[in-house]
């Protein structure tokens, strides 16, 4: 009896511990995540110590190239041609001493071309190079800074730019993150690129690496730096272009660690951008921005994991309707956070996770215009590399938008909001950078089963907004204008 009472208690022991670990268990991750590597459609087999990379129209016709920097050779130009991406020369941009860090497009005099900067380091292993801003005309690209320009050595140690309509007029500025000194503000004024940082209040010294602007509650544009030293920055626009430091009200000062990669991301389709960042071996954060402009940390107990993150990107890779977040990160694995509906689950994908290899720079997008999510990365720091493509199956439907300003300038910093028969759906165009990091000026939207598209909200950062009821085309790229 004795021998019996013990197996029936030793039955009993293991039935709880089995419904324990069923109900305790991390669910399993409800969607599909299909990856394919396709780095042979790559045109370009070299390797190199690649840095910084946008999606910019660098030539005559109206669609984008890949901008790739290179520190220690030329700089990289992508051209996509069907579905492979060819090397091209463009010899103003080249930039033969090779020590480009960093570059960021944006309209900085409203003709609806996107000017680059181009951020330098001065002197590195015997060579020499300057920072610059570009303009293209007539065929080619001119530098707007003059060998001389009194800008270039502060320039020298910039890390990191983003696109800033500061007045909500459509006139975009480049903030710019300084990694030894003074903050930059550059606007291009009667032709001639000046650095108003001191007039609109983003003056201060730190040891800057990340930066991005963030629309507030208003719609204006803030602007947040994460610095490698102490506490963050976050510049809150007053209404009127000019900018107060309140990181510490709001939530944003995360002192003890180093801000790398930002991005934008609504995590609850309340029209209210959100930012997730990643630290340099610090915890990743994901905060929710509320109504009067303060963040809360919402972030997911996966995340809060510590990594070496160079870049953190968002997009609905899989396009499923939800937003994920993908870290590319130096010296340690990649790491792929996927939500659905309320709960985030970390992703398992070998070949996302490219196993240590120094990673930089990460650009997501509808690279190949087919409506799925490419995901490009660049490695290097100091290193030579291959450059890394993979694309990303839909698991349903899909919708895109090229949201433009009238003169075709991409209102950068926009929300843009779709409306379903089932659910809303909050996109943010990027405003650029966050550091190495950019996704796709175009918005798309993944759509579930039976999921119809009813109407589209967008909102500029003058807080201006545009509503949009009509037969969008699905699987297919709809055109927007708004007017500032």
């Amino acid at each position: 009896m004795k021998t019996y009472r013990v197996i029936i208690k030793s039955l009993l022991l293991v039935v709880f511990i089995g419904a324990v670990f069923f109900f305790w268990k991390d669910p399993s991750y409800p969607g599909s995540f299909a990856v394919d590597t396709i780095s042979d459609r790559i045109r370009f087999s070299g390797h190199q110590d690649f840095s910084g990379a946008t999606l910019v129209n660098l030539d005559e016709d109206p669609e984008s190239e890949i901008f790739i920097s290179s520190h220690g050779s030329k700089n990289l130009f992508l051209k996509r041609k069907h579905d492979l991406f060819f090397p091209i020369e463009i010899d103003e941009l080249s930039d033969a001493e090779g020590l480009t860090y960093s570059v960021t497009a944006c309209d900085l005099d409203s003709d609806g071309r996107d000017e680059l900067l181009v951020l330098n380091q001065a002197v590195v292993k015997g060579r020499t190079s300057h920072s610059r801003v570009l303009k293209y005309g007539s065929g080619k690209w001119t530098d707007l800074l003059p060998e001389a320009d009194p800008l270039l050595p502060i320039l020298s140690t910039g890390y990191s730019s983003t696109c800033v309509d500061r007045k909500g007029d459509g006139r975009y500025g480049l903030a710019i993150s300084n990694s030894s000194g003074t903050h930059l503000y550059l606007e291009l004024v009667e032709g001639k690129i000046v650095n108003i940082a001191e007039v609109v209040g983003l003056n201060l010294n730190s040891k800057g690496r990340s930066i991005l602007a963030v629309p507030g509650p208003t719609g204006h544009q803030n602007i947040f730096i994460g610095n490698e030293e102490g506490p963050n920055f976050y510049f809150k626009n007053k209404g009127d272009g000019t900018f107060i430091e309140v990181a510490s009200q709001v939530g944003l000062s995360d002192p003890e660690f180093d801000a790398r990669g930002i991005s934008l991301i609504d995590v609850n389709n309340d029209d209210l951008p959100d930012v997730v960042y990643g630290n340099h071996y610090g915890p990743t954060r994901l905060l929710e921005q509320g109504r009067d402009g303060r963040f809360k940390d919402v972030t997911p107990e996966k995340m809060i994991k510590s990594y070496a993150v160079n870049s953190a990107v968002v997009g609905d890779f899989n396009l499923d309707g939800y937003e994920d977040v993908y870290t590319n990160n130096i010296r340690d694995d990649n790491k792929l956070f996927s939500q659905y509906a309320t709960d985030w689950y970390e992703l398992q994908i070998p070949s996302l996770a490219e196993d240590k290899m120094f990673g930089i720079s990460t650009i997501a997008g509808d690279l190949d215009g087919n409506g799925s999510f490419e995901i490009l990365n660049t490695h290097g720091d100091g290193g030579k590399f291959p450059l890394t493509l993979y694309t990303i199956k839909p698991v349903g439907d899909w919708i895109k938008f090229s949201v433009r300003y009238k003169t075709g300038a991409v209102p950068r910093g926009a929300i843009v909001k779709l409306r379903t028969s089932i659910r809303d759906l909050v996109r943010v165009i990027s405003p650029g950078s966050g550091r190495f990091a950019n996704y796709d000026t175009d918005v798309v939207f993944g759509l579930l089963k039976n999921e119809s598209p009813l109407s589209l909200d967008v909102t500029l950062p003058s807080g201006k907004k545009a509503s949009f009821e009509k037969s969008f085309s699905v699987l297919s790229n709809n055109k927007i204008d708004v007017e500032y």
